[in-house]
């Protein structure tokens, strides 16, 4: 039993991880929309180059924030599978002893 303890510690760290990582999505994702935005702005006073500047600057700020969201849901998706599996062992276990 001490294995089974150890493993569902292990998966609520990396549930704690994936809540932080997913956070860390959604503020990256917040601040290209705001970049974008900005460039959008700048094209009215300073010119396309700026506005390039920012937009793609915000692009790929919202990407690598979809990219860790997407990082999250894997991660969550391959704990709680584990943990059904887990669920599932001690189950049978239990049915075997009865």
């Amino acid at each position: 039993m001490g294995l089974t303890a150890l493993t569902v510690a292990l998966g609520l760290v990396v549930l704690c991880a994936a809540v932080g990582a997913g956070a860390a999505g959604v503020g990256c994702i917040a601040m290209g929309a705001v970049a974008v935005w900005a460039g959008f702005a700048a094209l009215l006073g300073h010119g396309i180059a700026t506005t390039m500047y920012f937009v793609g600057g915000g692009m790929l700020t919202a990407g690598i924030g979809l990219l860790l969201l997407g990082g999250v849901v894997f991660l969550v998706g391959a704990v709680l599978r584990g943990a059904a599996w887990l669920l599932e062992r001690v189950l049978r276990r239990g049915e075997a002893r009865a």
